[in-house]
């Protein structure tokens, strides 16, 4: 009784920690979407659905500091033109302007966690915006 006991507090002790954490997030002003989650957030967030308006610094944001993302819908989202020095240069280092409906360059690449991505198809996606591997399909 004891060992069926221990069993069953390791199990939903288990359970409870690798649980899926998913949040829908309605980005109002583009630029903003690392206020609106938690440092906790950041850090467990496993399904990610935005909507509103990002642009590239949000991009950035999510590769470098979302490290439990596996799935990311951006199928309701606006990409607005962003121009800065912040993010990883686009394609024309002598150009810092990002152009609007265009996952950067880069974006998720080298992203281990990241297994699913939803895109409307009217955004450009660069060849370089993602890492397929055998037997991942990012996009």
């Amino acid at each position: 009784m004891k060992y069926l006991l221990t069993f069953c507090i390791f199990t939903i002790l288990t359970t409870l920690l690798t649980a899926q954490v998913s949040k829908t997030i309605n980005v109002q002003t583009a630029g903003t979407l690392t206020t609106m989650l938690s440092a906790t957030e950041k850090t467990t967030v496993t399904e990610l659905t935005i909507t509103g308006k990002i642009d590239a610094s949000d991009f950035k944001f999510m590769q470098d500091n979302l490290t439990s993302l596996s799935t990311l819908d951006l199928t309701n989202v606006s990409i607005v033109e962003y121009s800065g020095s912040d993010v990883p240069p686009p394609i024309d280092p002598g150009n810092l302007t990002y152009p609007a409906n265009e996952i950067p360059h880069g974006s998720f690449l080298n992203n281990s966690t990241l297994t699913t991505s939803s895109v409307a198809l009217t955004f450009n996606i660069h060849l370089y915006c993602i890492e397929i591997q055998k037997y991942r399909s990012v996009l």
